[in-house]
């Protein structure tokens, strides 16, 4: 967070020496999925459905990219039981200790999947463990894939969404898709500011879209998110109605 403070403040400074070089700028930082993950660590949250964000909204996994490559790590949230992470949890911690907090909620999401799967031996749907919980632990855990990007674009050069693609071990490699559709106000949730993408989320093998958000906090109201940019390198661009 103080990293993002600073910046925020290198942004507010240069825009004042622009105006006092006869320039003005009313453009705000850019946040963007692909462009950002390109420029160094960012966090994304997956919170559950298009409502409300607030301080009790649950986590449903941390997603940190870098060097546009993404790690997501699953929340006990998404699985319905377990120690269940919320937004206000992140309250007071750096970016840089919530990836370290990452880790470790996730470990223990997937040891408490491990012991309500397994350690029942009495319960009528029990069946014996290929793996010991640490070697099913070590098999989930978490590791960064490549992602790739594709916008929309209509026939009047209007960008209306932006497709997220990766590969993910929480699915057994299965492919996940993310459509993501731009917001453009701040949220206060939690004590915290946080602007977000709409997401319509689809695993390979299931049959509904999970409608969630896709968040990150912002230190301030100096932020605007937008879609990446169609000459951005490795961005594809798919036409409205193909």
């Amino acid at each position: 967070m103080k990293k993002q403070q600073l910046m925020g403040l290198l942004v507010a400074g240069l825009a004042v020496g622009l105006v006092g070089c006869g320039k003005t700028t009313t453009s705000k930082p850019s946040v963007a999925i692909y462009h950002q993950a390109k420029q160094g660590p960012q966090i994304w949250y997956e919170v559950s459905n298009y409502g409300k964000i607030s301080g009790d909204k649950d986590l449903n996994a941390i997603l940190v990219l870098k060097n546009n490559k993404l790690t997501e790590y699953g929340l006990a949230a998404s699985i319905g039981y377990g120690d269940v992470k919320k937004v206000k949890d992140l309250r007071g911690y750096t970016d840089k200790e919530v990836i370290q907090l990452a880790k470790k909620w996730n470990k223990k999401s997937l040891e408490d999947e491990y012991e309500s799967r397994y350690e029942d031996k009495n319960a009528t749907t029990y069946v014996k463990p290929k793996y010991t919980k640490s070697e099913m632990v070590k098999k989930f855990l978490p590791k960064p894939v490549k992602v790739s990007y594709q916008l929309t674009e209509t026939s009047d050069n209007r960008i209306t969404s932006e497709v997220m693609h990766f590969s993910s071990p929480n699915y057994e490699n299965g492919n996940v898709k993310y459509e993501l559709i731009k917001t453009s106000d701040i949220k206060l949730a939690g004590g915290q500011k946080f602007i977000g993408y709409k997401a319509q989320k689809e695993v390979t093998g299931t049959t509904n879209k999970l409608k969630n958000q896709l968040i990150q906090r912002v230190p301030n109201s100096n932020r605007q998110l937008n879609y990446d940019s169609i000459k951005e390198p490795g961005i594809t661009v798919k036409k409205a109605g193909n």
